[in-house]
């Protein structure tokens, strides 16, 4: 059977007296749903919903999503009436509790409740209104705890409830209504309490999040959305350090989504404003072919007639072409059929691509990075006796900001993602080169969730220990595809050489039949960056005469960000005809090596010689 969610949001049940008792003119509330029990419009309205999908979704399977402000006030009779409403729409769909997940909203806390309650509390130290979690929720934990038949609604925690969907994807319903009491109806979440609480939480399947308040605004003028501007880049920043896949929520009342950097963005718009241009909810197909995981997104529209009797509602309609809409959200890529490729038939992908594909606002944001904290230096860089450079990137302070090295994760997995990946191509195993490769490999790694290893880089050993220096993985023939990831790559030797380093990597590439390699920067000066470059032949070494070299037809590179770095060009008489060492004035000298003890091996090794 197939399986879809349904997402509504913002349904804003509101009763239909005002304080004194009075009936409120129809006009004046701006709900298609409200509690009289005389008015047959609340009904109506939500047959037309159920009808549509009924009609449109044959042999479906639902799951349902509500992302809060069920009610309009957190009164008790709009909650009755919720809970009438939403039995109703799940017996219509066949939809078992069980695949209902909740989550509160602003309009669900009673503020009333909240303020009467802070009056006996509201000497305590450090107590604020929105602190009476229990008082603002009283109403709302009585109606979730009625409708699944539990009392398992604590509105102290940050997880109000969870869902999994089809066995595949972990929907992790939350309150981000901690500060909304008295005064701010901004969205919050404790991190320290949304963190902890995540921990306790065995997951091993793809997360998507489910709250009310949106973390991005279409139409409002800020830029943080309905939501605690210093608050919204922890809880963003948690998420994504949790693999979140997607975010889903409701709030503003206009229907969006969009690929986020972090992740993917999506609001189904209100279910029943009437001030809205359009109603909306969203429904999430599965689709997982070839065992991927995607969600195709059908978005749920009832435009406005402009006359709210119940015989002048507008039916609901699937948006053909819908504006600032996605039309899928891919949760795990499928597996394509590979083709088997050996080491000779490699050198094809010198005519595959010419620049690596990697998303524009990826490459943009990089090269913002080092162009705003300058850090493209020159003078004159040591990292041997022969790697010597006269500017180089300080790949260190991107890796040092947490914003900054999300975006340079993302561009990694991205730039795989679009030259590998989508060609049907995998890797069987992962290794971070340098400490640099390291830090940039631990996302994917966990996405991919392949074997992992670290491996220094040359000119480094001497601050590693040797037990760090080995890969403690034996490659009987298991490992065919290898990725390498690193910050930064040149001419490609040192790729090379970590290949043929005898003794440590040697064996294990011995069975290797393609090496992907992929970095944040390529600095050489190769005028024809096919993905072939740091292949290497026997002509060329005794064309170029070039010294502990190797000769490596598997290689496959790929880049985010083209910035030449010029080489030192002076030979081992560098010190006297380089003018920057000879002249220390005229620039700073940068050593990533012990020099002292290089020249001494230098001399012992002439000596030997």
């Amino acid at each position: 059977m197939n399986k879809a969610i349904i997402h509504i949001s913002d349904l804003h049940i509101t009763y239909h007296k005002d304080t004194n008792g009075d009936l409120i003119d129809k006009k004046n509330i701006h709900s298609y749903f409200n509690t009289d029990p005389s008015d047959d419009e609340t009904d109506a309205y939500l047959d037309k919903i159920i009808h549509n999908i009924k009609s449109n979704y044959e042999d479906y399977e639902f799951y349902l999503l509500v992302t809060g402000d069920i009610t309009d006030h957190g009164l008790i009779e709009e909650f009755d009436k919720a809970e009438e409403l939403l039995n109703k729409f799940i017996k219509e769909l066949n939809i078992e509790k069980n695949r209902v997940l909740l989550v509160p909203g602003d309009h669900d806390v009673n503020w009333d409740s909240c303020k009467a309650a802070f009056q006996n509390v509201r000497n305590e130290d450090g107590m604020k209104a929105y602190d009476c979690h229990d008082e603002k929720f009283k109403y709302y934990k009585d109606f979730v705890d009625n409708f699944y038949g539990d009392s398992e609604y604590d509105a102290k925690k940050a997880i109000a409830r969870t869902l999994v969907f089809d066995n595949e994807i972990l929907f992790l319903g939350l309150n981000s209504n901690f500060k909304v009491g008295t005064k701010s109806a901004l969205g919050f979440i404790p991190i320290e309490k949304i963190k902890a609480e995540i921990n306790q939480i065995n997951n091993d399947k793809p997360l998507i999040c489910v709250f009310h308040h949106n973390f991005k605004a279409e139409y409002d003028d800020r830029a943080y959305g309905q939501w605690d501007k210093l608050n919204l880049n922890q809880v963003k920043e948690l998420l994504q350090s949790k693999d979140t896949r997607a975010v889903f929520y409701g709030n503003e009342h206009t229907p969006c989504s969009s690929n986020e950097k972090q992740f993917i963005l999506s609001a189904c718009g209100s279910l029943s404003d009437k001030k809205s241009k359009a109603r909306s909810f969203k429904i999430y197909r599965l689709n997982n072919e070839n065992n991927g995981i995607k969600l195709e997104i059908d978005l749920i529209t009832q435009m406005d007639h402009g006359n709210h009797s119940s015989n002048k509602i507008g039916y609901f309609g699937k948006e053909s072409n819908p504006e600032n809409e996605l039309k899928e959200i891919i949760i795990k890529q499928p597996v394509l059929a590979k083709t088997k490729t050996t080491s000779a038939e490699i050198p094809y992908v010198s005519n595959y691509i010419r620049e690596p594909q990697v998303e524009i606002d990826l490459k943009k944001g990089l090269f913002k990075i080092i162009k705003e904290k300058k850090l493209f230096h020159s003078g004159h860089f040591h990292w041997s006796e022969t790697s010597r450079s006269h500017n180089w990137i300080d790949i260190t302070k991107i890796l040092n900001n947490n914003q900054d090295l999300n975006l340079a994760k993302d561009a990694v997995i991205d730039l795989i993602s679009k030259n590998i990946l989508s060609r049907g191509q995998d890797f069987d195993f992962i290794i971070g080169l340098g400490i640099e490769g390291n830090i940039l490999s631990t996302k994917l790694a966990i996405k991919q969730n392949k074997p992992y290893s670290f491996l220094p880089y040359s000119y480094r050993y001497d601050d590693h220990n040797d037990s760090e220096k080995e890969l403690y993985f034996e490659n009987n023939g298991n490992y065919k595809s290898i990725l390498i990831i690193t910050d930064v790559v040149n001419d490609g030797r040192t790729i090379r050489k970590l290949i043929h380093k005898e003794g440590r990597a040697d064996k294990f590439f011995k069975g290797v039949e393609k090496i992907f390699v992929v970095s944040l920067f390529y600095t050489g000066n190769q005028s024809n960056k096919t993905p072939s470059i740091l292949n290497l032949s026997i002509d060329n070494i005794k064309e170029d005469g070039i010294k502990g070299d190797h000769v490596e037809n598997r290689i496959e590179y790929y880049y985010v960000l083209d910035m030449k770095v010029e080489k030192c060009p002076y030979g081992e008489n560098y010190r006297h005809d380089c003018l920057i060492m000879r002249e220390p004035s005229l620039g700073c000298i940068h050593r990533f090596y012990d020099e002292e003890k290089a020249l001494k091996k230098l001399e012992l090794k002439s000596k030997k010689i």
